[in-house]
């Protein structure tokens, strides 16, 4: 069998998709997974985690064949996004849950309760009741909760999504450091890209129950597969273009007055093409060589940048500026440059 820590091969049929994924994930990882609403990715936590069950494939944890175990023996913990906290227990009570089913020794019980209570910084906690808590004391009591069993596994499906902006932010940073000391592998599951690209060894774009691309969040990012990628996975500008390779150069032609001629770019046949540019890969200045003409349509000064939007002939761009460019303001023409490092061209489907 594959050496991977995690080796999933699932096949499952649903009225509305057929969910099929095929995803390795090593040891100590934290890999997420983002997508649509209705893409499949909570299904697939509930796959691995046993609480439904597929039609073909299997599942292995740690070389062990989990596709027929049942939920409780899986050594798999998971975080829910409405907590699922016992409001009738303490915060020591309801993290030392999981060792009690197990029917661990109490003295070993109340060595891990202590323990992980100071990882998550809840000791003076213990003893509250769980409505007495906050938002975020009680998603960091339902993360201790699910690590005392010590699970391989831990499945986490938008464990923020409840919680305000400066909470989630200041949450995902405990959980970063707390998973890298601890060492226990996560799947995570969310619609925030910043929480996937931050927090992420590796993540998964999903559509309508598959898995489109995989990788590390740069790869991703920079190296988008197809349009659906690019445009899911943070700002994205895609202009179609008909690009043409002439001996030492690559010629783009975007509208019919709209041409780019750059220094020869390998591994792009001629043809038609989305040119992509992430918004803050163009540039007003700095760089030499050919430039496309746009008309600003959209200025907003964000403090430490501008974000504006332009038109080239009928297509509209975004772009991500320096506040250092002064003078700009909506109508103006200006010379907008690329540089061709930073280009990318994705088949257009």
């Amino acid at each position: 069998m594959n050496e991977s820590f995690l080796v999933i091969q699932l096949s499952k049929l649903y009225p509305e998709f057929k969910l099929q994924v095929e995803l390795e994930i090593e040891k100590g990882e934290f890999f997420s997974l983002i997508g649509p609403s209705g893409c499949g990715k909570t299904t697939l936590l509930r796959l691995i985690a046993g609480l439904e069950s597929p039609d073909r494939g299997f599942l292995y944890l740690n070389g062990r064949n989990l596709t027929a175990v049942p939920p409780a023996n899986r050594r798999v913990g998971l975080v829910f996004q409405d907590y699922a906290l016992f409001p009738h227990l303490t915060v020591a009570e309801n993290v030392e849950y999981g060792l009690q089913v197990q029917q661990i020794p109490s003295s070993k019980r109340k060595e891990r309760v202590r323990e992980l209570l100071s990882v998550f910084q809840l000791e003076a906690l213990a003893s509250r009741q769980t409505q007495q808590l906050s938002g975020g004391e009680r998603q960091r009591v339902a993360f201790a909760r699910a690590l005392a069993p010590e699970p391989l596994l831990l499945l986490m499906d938008e464990p923020f999504s409840a919680l305000d902006y400066g909470l989630r932010q200041k949450l995902q940073k405990d959980l970063g450091r707390i998973q890298k000391h601890l060492g226990f592998t996560v799947i995570f599951v969310t619609h925030q890209q910043e929480e996937a690209l931050s927090l992420s060894d590796r993540l998964a774009v999903m559509q309508e129950g598959r898995v489109l691309q995989f990788g590390t969040p740069q790869e991703i990012y920079e190296k988008p597969f197809n349009s659906f990628v690019a445009e899911f996975l943070g700002d994205a500008n895609l202009i179609p273009c008909h690009l043409e390779q002439l001996g030492e150069k690559t010629c783009i032609d975007i509208n019919e007055h709209d041409r780019l001629e750059l220094p020869a770019l390998p591994g792009y046949p001629s043809g038609n093409y989305f040119l992509m540019v992430r918004p803050e890969d163009f540039q007003l200045k700095g760089l030499k060589g050919p430039a496309l003409k746009a008309r600003i349509t959209v200025l907003e000064y964000l403090g430490f940048s501008y974000r504006m939007e332009a038109s080239i002939g009928q297509y509209r761009i975004k772009v991500l500026i320096g506040k250092e460019i002064a003078d700009l303001k909506v109508g103006l023409e200006i010379a907008v440059r690329i540089n061709p490092q930073k280009i990318r061209f994705i088949p257009q489907e």
